[in-house]
């Protein structure tokens, strides 16, 4: 094989796919290879412009509401990914393609004279010209550096229908309930699904340790009560657990990173997705250069592509979102909701670079500068400190 990808989840299939698809041969290791997505995954539809993956959505808003302080309404177009469409659409193309899918568990990789050697956990071996952990976190494969603990992401939610409409169309983010100086704030995530169903999820945006899946469950059944509305039909629920804020792998190491293993994850916002969508064709272009072009040598092809998963941009990027993330976490309630009325208030192309997973250092730099001038004084001191509780944690 020329490329082996381990993990079929969004990202390493759509990798796989695109692998594939500029000549090179492809297999997929996963326990089970074709397993349903059943995570629920909302995106900004520009997030997607200039893929090749037709409009799978399950629902698409025109706007999307934060409320913070107040209640602001977003113009900028927001979807509800159907899952199941797009997994469906990647393993057809993959098929097309020829992409070898293999159940298995990968539990080593050793590198040799012509590329990488996975080891199953049934000891079979595969071999590749190179090597792709796209497992998810914690990697199946990857080395990941020890230095830092992560924050954690965490959710809980269900699809119902209720007595009376819990939201209107799209909730970004909900701030309104709980006391103003709760230390573990949380908000509520929600759309109107149609045909009388509603999806809500009660969140915590980033946590050191993580927010129990009890307490959020808890605090969503007090929050549909202080709305006053009641599950009448619960046709699915949904937990979530998304480390935030990890150190990027060491890129000399046999296996290249991508996706949430390669620590994709938005350090503030836990979205990464768009992400893997977005860097899956420009690994693939690296991958297909390095091996067929400029048949690049073994010892420099992970190298290669981690540059290409990863670029300096990129890395400089994430270096300020780690500040995001120290001053999030440090924030109580009240100050939540003053940190996002001001963050909200920006221009939108301010908020959308600093959220988008192919910003610039500059990007990210700018968006930080305007909202240090937008806050009040408690979310500045937050900001003026949180760089230093970024180096202390990541090494800089």
């Amino acid at each position: 094989m020329d490329v082996v990808v381990v993990g079929a989840g969004p990202g390493g299939l759509a990798l796989a796919v695109a692998c594939a698809e500029t000549g090179l041969r492809v297999a997929v290791v996963a326990p089970d290879p074709e397993a349903p997505w059943t995570n629920t995954y909302g995106l900004w539809l520009d997030e997607l412009d200039g893929l090749d993956l037709g409009r799978p959505w399950r629902a698409v808003y025109d706007t999307v509401e934060v409320v913070a302080l107040t209640r602001r309404t977003l113009a900028r177009p927001y979807g509800l990914l159907d899952a199941a469409q797009l997994q469906a659409s990647l393993l057809a193309r993959a098929d097309r393609a020829g992409v070898v899918l293999l159940a298995g568990r990968a539990v080593g990789a050793a590198p040799t004279s012509s590329g990488v050697d996975v080891v199953l956990g049934d000891r079979r071996w595969l071999s590749g010209r190179a090597l792709v952990d796209a497992s998810g976190a914690p990697p199946a494969l990857l080395r990941t550096a020890r230095r830092a603990r992560p924050a954690f992401q965490a959710a809980s939610g269900l699809t119902a229908v209720f007595d009376r409409p819990p939201l209107a169309g799209a909730v970004l983010m909900d701030w309104s309930v709980g006391p103003a100086r709760e230390p573990d704030p949380s908000f509520l995530y929600g759309f109107d699904l149609g045909d009388g169903r509603f999806f809500v999820e009660e969140t915590s945006l980033a946590r050191r340790p993580a927010l129990g899946v009890r307490e959020l469950r808890r605090r969503l059944e007090h929050r549909l009560a202080a709305l006053g509305v009641r599950a009448l039909e619960t046709s699915a629920t949904e937990s979530v657990l998304i480390p935030m804020g990890l150190a990027i792998a060491d890129r000399t190491q046999p296996a290249i990173g991508f996706g949430a293993a390669a620590s994709f994850v938005h350090p503030v916002s836990g979205y990464s997705l768009a992400a893997s969508l977005r860097g899956a064709p420009r690994l693939a272009a690296a991958l297909h250069d390095a091996i067929r072009v400029r048949r690049t040598e073994v010892r420099s092809l992970a190298a290669l592509g981690w540059d290409a998963a990863w670029p300096p941009s990129h890395r400089r990027a994430r270096m300020l979102h780690q500040v995001g993330l120290e001053v999030v976490l440090g924030l109580d309630l009240g100050e939540t909701r003053s940190f996002f009325e001001a963050f909200f208030s920006l221009p939108q192309r301010r908020w959308h670079d600093y959220l988008s997973p192919e910003a610039t250092a500059r990007d990210v730099a700018a968006a930080m500068a305007a909202l240090s001038r937008a806050a009040p004084p408690e979310v500045r001191r937050r900001l003026a400190m949180a760089p230093v509780a970024a180096l202390r944690r990541f090494g800089g």
